[in-house]
C-alpha cells in the first residue's frame, strides 16, 4: 500500500505529465483554439444566469463569501443542468461546493448510473493557494471523454475582481508545472 505522501507525489508528477503534453499538443497545433476564460460574478442569494452559449464547460468556484446550504444547493444544480463538467472549488467551505455538485449530479440521474458525456468531475482546493487551485483548473482539469474549451471562473463574492482573476488564471495557464 503506498504512502499518502506516494500517492500525492504520484498524482503531481501525473498531472505534470499531462500538463506538458497538453502545453505539447497547443504547440504544434493540435488544440484547435485555446482556452476560453470567462469570469461571472454571482454574490451569495444572486440568481444564476443562463450559461447554455458555454456549454460544455468547466467552472472554477472562487468562494470568498459564507453561503447557505439552500443557496449552495440551487448553484450545484444549476451547474449540472447548465452543462458544467468540471468543477475545481477554492475557498471558503470548498468541500461541501464539491460535495453538492456530487449529489446534483447524481440526483440528476435520479441516483442511477450517469453516462460518461454527464458525469461532472469535481475536485477541492481547501489547502492549496488559489494560484495553485487556478494553475491545476488551467492544466489539469481534463473530462475523460468530453472537451471542455470554456472555462468559467465564478466569483462567489461581495466584491468583483473580474480583471485580477482573469490575469491569474491566464499566468496559471501559462505557466509549466
Amino acid at each position: 500500500m503506498r504512502s499518502k505522501v506516494e500517492a500525492k507525489e504520484g498524482i503531481f508528477s501525473a498531472a505534470t505529465a499531462v500538463s506538458h503534453r497538453l502545453r505539447k499538443m497547443r504547440t504544434l497545433g493540435y488544440a484547435a483554439c485555446m482556452e476560453t476564460a470567462t469570469y461571472l460574478h454571482l454574490p451569495v442569494g444572486q440568481s444564476p444566469p443562463s450559461l447554455e452559449s458555454y456549454r460544455p464547460f468547466k467552472a472554477v468556484l472562487v468562494i470568498e463569501q459564507p453561503a447557505d446550504r439552500e443557496w449552495q444547493v440551487v448553484v450545484s444544480e444549476w451547474l449540472v443542468r447548465s452543462g458544467c463538467l468540471y468543477v475545481s472549488a477554492w475557498g471558503q467551505d470548498c468541500e461541501t461546493w464539491h460535495d453538492g455538485v456530487d449529489y446534483a449530479n447524481l440526483s440528476a440521474f435520479d441516483f442511477h448510473e450517469i453516462p460518461d458525456d454527464a458525469c461532472v468531475m469535481t475536485t477541492w482546493h481547501a489547502h492549496e493557494p488559489l494560484t495553485q487551485a487556478l494553475w491545476f483548473a488551467a492544466n489539469c482539469a481534463i473530462h475523460p471523454t468530453m472537451a471542455l474549451d470554456n472555462t468559467i471562473i465564478i466569483h462567489i463574492s461581495a466584491k468583483e475582481r473580474s480583471a485580477e482573476l482573469l490575469k491569474d488564471f491566464q499566468q496559471a495557464r501559462d505557466k509549466d508545472g
